[in-house]
């Protein structure tokens, strides 16, 4: 299970950071948080309710929030029928601050979304070594 997760966040860190590093040198190398969101003990998949609803709009705006920081660079969820709900990844971010940035969000609060925070480094970025 931890594999593809590596290999998601692999793609997302290239997707999100390569065209902006290509043969630019970093003063120091940026910290990166994962974020990884679960189901919680409050789950329920019918969000169709006002609370829900409500709940919802207060998670986009959290991100839309995190996102002007300029600390998160990737979120969204995963397509899997498991426990695994989605992912958030953080630049230049400690766990500390990620933690709570997230903390704020309506789904996490109610118990529906629990949070795993994960330092990240890394080594490769769009260069392979030969």
């Amino acid at each position: 299970m931890r594999k593809p997760i590596l290999v998601l966040l692999s793609l997302l860190l290239v997707a999100s950071t390569y065209a902006a590093t290509i043969d630019k040198p970093e003063a120091a190398p940026p910290s990166y948080v994962v974020g990884i969101r679960r189901k919680g003990p409050a789950w329920t998949a019918d969000m169709n309710t006002p609370e829900g609803r409500r709940m919802i709009q207060g998670h986009i705006e959290i991100l839309r929030k995190m996102v002007a920081t300029g600390k998160l660079i990737a979120a969204g969820p995963f397509g899997d029928p498991t426990d695994l709900r989605g992912l958030l990844l953080f630049r230049n971010c400690t766990v500390e601050e990620a933690r709570r940035m997230a903390s704020e969000d309506p789904v996490v609060k109610s118990g529906q979304i629990t949070m795993e925070y994960h330092p990240w480094s890394v080594l490769l970025k769009g260069k392979f070594p030969e």
